[in-house]
């Protein structure tokens, strides 16, 4: 498999949205909140668009293909990363063949086989976890329900929610104690594996289990 999951903080990156529909004005919106210095090419816009422009969220060019093409290759050229989202299949074609000509990352929403970035389906739980699912293209609504199932499923499990709370206290309080970046590494998962310290964790006493690490943390270092 080509695709590989990523997490990329996109603050301050230059991002070219082509299409002004609902898709379009999704992917803009996304990147817009994230950050991200975004510009949508179209023919026409939708309300949303027009609202987030007139917010100074997203810049608007009004341009036609292929009549424009001079100008969505300057766009093109500007950009960090292309989002294609045009209803007329031809012009989407010719959109992103240019970005990757240009050797620029490509959003394809409209064929995900003609670029090399997915944009997945994603959630947040417990305030910071992040969820993202992907078909790659096969089925979004297969994947928008597996995301729907997983977070459905760690919402109702309280104890992994304490145990996630319990190893990022431990994660901090490492980062801080022990400069071996291999040697703290090592030392998570001896915590994580502890018996007593998840008993602790699950049952949501976070000063114990903290304690524990601690002293699991001690022993190790005592006795590598």
């Amino acid at each position: 498999m080509a695709h590989i999951p990523l997490f990329i903080n996109v603050k301050g990156k230059r991002v070219a949205v082509f299409g002004g529909g609902s898709v379009g004005e999704r992917r803009a919106r996304m990147f817009a909140e994230a950050g991200a210095d975004v510009v949508v090419a179209a023919e026409e816009f939708s309300d949303g668009l027009r609202r987030m422009a007139s917010k100074g969220l997203v810049k608007l060019v009004e341009l036609k293909l292929p009549e424009d093409l001079g100008e969505a290759k300057r766009i093109i050229e500007w950009s960090w990363l292309v989002v294609v989202a045009l209803g007329d299949q031809e012009a989407a074609r010719l959109v992103a063949e240019e970005a990757l000509r240009a050797g620029k990352l490509v959003n394809n929403a409209v064929d995900a086989g003609m670029g090399d970035v997915v944009v997945p389906f994603r959630a947040t739980v417990w305030g910071d976890m992040q969820l993202a699912v992907t078909s790659l293209g096969r089925s979004g609504i297969a994947a928008r329900t597996a995301l729907e199932e997983a977070v459905r499923c760690l919402e109702s499990r309280e104890d992994l929610r304490r145990l996630y709370e319990a190893l990022k206290a431990v994660k901090s309080e490492l980062k801080a104690r022990v400069p071996d970046a291999g040697e703290r590494i090592k030392l998570y998962f001896e915590i994580a594996g502890d018996a007593r310290f998840r008993e602790l964790a699950v049952a949501g006493r976070l000063r114990e289990a903290l304690e524990r690490a601690l002293e699991i943390a001690r022993a190790s270092r005592r006795n590598p």
